[in-house]
């Protein structure tokens, strides 16, 4: 039996938890800004700490979600792929057969674009890997093909809404 395992980056996850509690501590002071400020000057003068409290809301909402989503290492098999979810405290186990296949893409991040594989599950599910995520990133393209998944080829990242994205293969 031919396995590759994923080397999952450390770094990424524990960066995304203390980020994480930085942006809960400014959420919590944020509300304590906006209180005080409209007790103090009515409510005009408390939409500006309202907007201060939706940026940071949404940036907490995207490092907090990437963190439970994308922490996993994988195992990639000759009859299937071992997911070890670290955030979720569960291992699971996709037969090939369930394993639709896997494309490339890239996701853009401020001034950098990043490459990433997509493997899709046929109940819908996707798992997204990111190169910055894995520290053996080249190699699971090529573990991939050499135990024959289906590879789709190239997808253009599409945006779809606030922290997602749309998918050509589904």
């Amino acid at each position: 039996m031919s396995t590759f395992k994923t080397k999952l980056n450390p770094i990424i996850p524990i960066g995304r938890s203390l980020f994480s509690l930085v942006l809960i501590l400014f959420l919590v002071l944020s509300f304590g800004f906006m209180a005080d400020t409209y007790q103090k000057e009515g409510f005009e003068s408390a939409i500006g700490s309202s907007l201060l409290i939706l940026f940071f809301g949404m940036l907490f909402y995207m490092f907090f979600s990437a963190l439970f989503r994308n922490t996993k290492s994988y195992i990639i098999q000759d009859e299937c792929i071992i997911v070890n979810d670290y955030f979720g405290f569960k291992s699971g186990k996709i037969d090939k057969s369930d394993v639709m296949g896997f494309s490339t893409s890239h996701v853009h991040y401020n001034f950098s674009r990043e490459p990433q594989i997509i493997i899709y599950i046929k109940d819908g599910t996707k798992f997204q890997l990111t190169r910055f995520e894995y520290f053996n990133f080249k190699e699971i393209k090529p573990a991939l093909r050499k135990r024959h998944y289906r590879y789709f080829g190239f997808e253009p990242y599409v945006w779809k809404w606030f922290n997602s994205r749309s998918f050509q293969f589904d």
